[in-house]
């Protein structure tokens, strides 16, 4: 059973009946962790869809079992898994995760779903709905490819910051997360990485130590991401609206 805390703080992707959200939250089950479920490695795929209370995961593509594509990041209020729901079945996915940032979310195994869908048609509403919300934000990371190596890195690092940190008054925002999980969750080379860290800790805008990353200058590195259109997700908004009044 899930708490109601937890039960209360779902955002559903759609209007639904009251009916149903309470027939998906008494089948689906809590999880602090991927390694609650028993995966310790990347690319484990939870067998139903998921909900993110908390954290992020890098998501990949495969085009071809020997094929593997980063396609963005997701974090806290996403959905995850629904897309692959055809004909009443669930087909097997072309999709994997790997969690970047301590991953807590709520999963509806399939079967049980399946077992819904059939009673509740409205369940195919909220399947369809989890679908489309996960393509839109991905298409933003997606958009990105067309920008630069730094820029993508600079949205990741804002992305991640608006997601997952809570701001503390009086201090720097950081983020705890090392330069080989910022590379996963740009979809960039750890190498590349590196340099543009240091770049950007060389212009005084972050630093970088012990797998810390301290944002020093919002503003100044919000303006290497001029010209961005945030067509469906803008964290350097969110970021400098949250962190503007608290500035140390």
């Amino acid at each position: 059973m899930i708490p109601n805390d937890i039960r209360s703080s779902v955002v559903w992707p759609c209007i639904l009946s009251e009916g149903l959200t309470n027939a998906l939250l008494d089948k689906a089950q809590f999880f602090e962790s991927f390694n609650e479920m028993g995966y310790n490695k990347s690319g484990s795929v939870p067998k139903g869809v998921v909900y993110v209370l908390s954290g992020a995961t890098a998501v990949y593509f495969h085009s071809s079992p020997k094929d593997c594509s980063y396609v963005g990041l997701l974090a806290s209020t996403s959905w995850l898994g629904a897309s692959g729901f055809q004909d009443n079945l669930f087909q097997d996915l072309t999709i994997e995760y790997e969690p970047i940032v301590d991953l807590s979310f709520v999963l509806f195994n399939y079967s049980d779903i399946e077992d819904i869908c059939e009673r509740q048609p409205e369940c195919h509403k909220w399947l369809f709905s989890c679908s489309r919300q996960m393509s839109f934000n991905l298409f933003q990371f997606n958009f990105l490819q067309n920008y630069s190596v730094k820029q993508r890195i600079i949205y990741s690092l804002f992305y991640l910051l608006a997601k997952t940190q809570t701001p503390l008054k009086g201090s720097f925002p950081s983020l705890a997360v090392s330069q080989t999980v910022l590379a996963i969750a740009s979809g960039v080379g750890r190498p590349r990485v590196n340099q543009v860290i240091k770049g950007l800790s060389d212009e005084g805008l972050v630093s970088f130590e012990s797998r810390k990353t301290t944002f020093l200058d919002l503003e100044g590195l919000a303006q290497k991401l001029d010209g961005i259109e945030f067509t469906i997700y803008d964290p350097v908004s969110i970021v400098l609206t949250r962190y503007q009044k608290d500035k140390p």
